[in-house]
């Protein structure tokens, strides 16, 4: 009996070690693999702007990537081509996003202690048109923006209060208010339905805006994660999937667009702000504000699987579609870094 027992206690051992070294061997090759698609993405350039950049936009029609400099109110204008600065542009205070129009190629600018929008001319770069949010129906310290196409609007939050301004671009004045919930930060709008999506920083929802009757017809709630902090969007149109960035949380929220449904959570960096979708590999890109670094997010899978050192503080990105490269604003070092993502 006794031996019996010394043979069950040496299998015992046996089989423990055993397990012990293929979990050692898996995670071994999951931080091998995780190591490899960092590798994968590197810094290529890094572009010195004004003093604390924030939004950022391409355009299409000349090339051209615009970065908003919060402190100092101007807009660097980016050659892509060579990564150069070739204009800096004055706008209003606290200039913060930059959204781009399909339809005239101009870029649109808020200025969110000034409460208007700018249009920078894409053609001379010269500011063209000053278009003031209503504050006194409510409306202030206009932020981030996503253009329609489909009715050539302008949809732009009011991060004070519970509106989203809707600009009509052929004429550049606002038409209409959009009731949301309070302090509407994140936005997008999605080609496949045609709704805006605004996320409300202070109710931890996502409202679903109709542009042919300018009224909210749904809302997706998120987890009860969030605690007031900024919540920003991106859409990838290959899942038709909503990417919301909980910053107080550090966690990203997936979100089907066709059921308006939450799909699932995941962790990334501290205080992830803006995010992005890459058309070249169809991932998502996360920027986290308290790491000084971007998360790569695999769209199939809804994993991290990579993580990209950039600059301090950065907060939104933008993608030239042109070769793939991805645009980050870091806004305390003052510079925008280009990451190749072609693997």
């Amino acid at each position: 009996m006794f031996r019996f027992k010394i043979l069950m206690f040496r299998v015992v051992i046996s089989i423990f070690f055993l397990v012990l070294t293929v979990l050692l061997i898996s995670s071994t090759s999951a931080f091998a693999a995780q190591e490899q698609f960092s590798s994968a993405y590197q810094v290529v350039d890094t572009i010195t702007v004004g003093s604390y950049p924030v939004g950022i936009a391409f355009n299409p029609r000349n090339g051209y990537m615009y970065v908003t400099n919060e402190s100092d109110a101007t807009v660097s204008v980016i050659k892509a081509a060579t990564n150069t600065v070739v204009a800096t542009v004055p706008v209003g205070l606290s200039p913060r996003a930059v959204t781009y129009n399909a339809r005239n190629g101009d870029m649109y600018v808020s200025n969110t202690f000034s409460d208007t929008v700018l249009v920078i001319d894409h053609v001379t770069n010269a500011v063209t048109a000053t278009i003031p949010v209503p504050v006194d129906e409510g409306c202030f310290h206009p932020f981030a923006m996503a253009y329609d196409p489909r009715n050539a609007r302008m949809y732009v939050d009011c991060l004070s209060f519970t509106s989203v301004a809707v600009i009509d671009t052929l004429t550049n004045t606002v038409e209409t208010l959009v009731t949301v919930g309070s302090s509407p930060e994140g936005i997008v709008f999605n080609p496949r339905n045609g709704y805006v999506y605004a996320a409300n920083d202070h109710n931890g929802n996502v409202s679903v805006i109709d542009p042919s009757t300018n009224t909210v017809i749904n809302s997706i709630e998120l987890p009860p994660i969030w605690s007031g902090g900024s919540i920003e969007l991106g859409y990838n149109p290959r899942n038709n999937y909503l990417y919301a960035t909980v910053s107080d949380a550090d966690t990203v929220v997936v979100m089907d667009a066709t059921k308006n449904q939450v799909v699932t959570t995941l962790g990334v960096g501290d205080y992830p702000l803006g995010v992005a979708f890459n058309q070249r590999d169809g991932n998502m890109y996360v920027a986290n504000y308290g790491d000084g670094n971007v998360s790569v997010i695999d769209s199939t899978t809804n994993n991290v699987i990579a993580t990209i050192p950039v600059g301090q503080g950065p907060q939104w990105l933008a993608i030239n579609p042109r070769n793939g490269n991805l645009y980050v604003t870091n806004s305390i070092s003052g510079a925008v870094s280009v990451i190749s993502a072609t693997k």
